[in-house]
């Protein structure tokens, strides 16, 4: 109750409906003791009842309020940390593991279509040897904002390691998983990137451009085993790379 009141009203809004209450409840427990004890109700006594915790309610009330805000902020600040990739902001690679091990039991009961796409940037090294290790960096949390703002809610995108990114797409068949992942590609391949080179500043942003290459496995029926579907388009990414980069190689598994 407590937290509801806090995340609804805030600390001050919480507080004084606490405060009421307090002064309420003590109020109506200082009335009923003096009329069982005296037989009537005494001015002094609820005089004392309504102001001393008018005065005392509302101090206690918003320290521990303002405490307990302050630890949830601190427990979504964990959380956050836990579960995502401190430079690209998307998800980090063990929180994937986990939600996507969860997904991949959902679908196994409902017999719901599974995908997993998996993507590596196209001769990342080289944009770090030539423009810095920092330019590298804009690039990869470029990428991330661009995943992540074309994709739907419901699906999970993560940072796999280094330049590879990892995407988990529930309910598509494999036409669209197709056309999503052929989309994404080209959205990579085709958009500009502006850096700015934090040794100069006031210099111009520059532009480059990235492309990725892509391996994704559509499974339909049931999921059996999360490792062996990554394997699978870890593989498609190989073959990928093998071909040329900057494509995207689909599988398709199971029933």
């Amino acid at each position: 109750m407590i937290h509801k009141l806090l995340h609804r009203y805030g600390v001050k809004g919480a507080t004084l409906i606490l405060s009421v209450i307090a002064v309420a409840v003590s109020s109506g427990i200082t009335a009923l003791a003096t009329y069982l004890v005296e037989g009537s109700i005494g001015l002094l006594g609820m005089a004392l009842g309504i102001g001393i915790p008018a005065v005392i309610a509302p101090v206690f009330a918003y320290s521990q309020l303002h405490l307990l805000q302050a630890l949830d902020s601190l427990h979504a600040q964990l959380r956050n940390l836990a579960e995502t990739d401190e430079l690209t902001q998307a998800h980090n690679r063990r929180y994937f593991f986990q939600e996507a091990e969860r997904r991949r039991k959902q679908a196994a009961e409902t017999r719901e279509s599974f995908s997993i796409l998996i993507f590596d940037m196209d001769d990342f090294k080289s944009i770090n040897d030539r423009f810095g290790h920092q330019a590298g960096d804009q690039v990869l949390q470029w990428v991330s904002r661009t995943c992540m703002s074309s994709i739907r809610p419901t699906d999970l995108f993560a940072r796999y390691g280094g330049e590879e990114f990892v995407l988990l797409l529930p309910g598509l068949d494999a036409d669209d998983c197709q056309r999503v992942a052929e989309r994404l590609r080209q959205i990579l391949a085709e958009t500009p990137i502006e850096l700015v080179d934090p040794a100069k500043p006031g210099q111009p942003a520059f532009t480059i451009h990235v492309s990725a290459s892509m391996g994704a496995v559509c499974v339909r029926g049931g999921v059996a085993d999360l490792n062996q579907l990554l394997k699978l388009a870890d593989d498609a990414l190989s073959r990928a790379k093998a071909g040329g980069k900057n494509r995207l190689i689909f599988v398709e598994h199971g029933e």
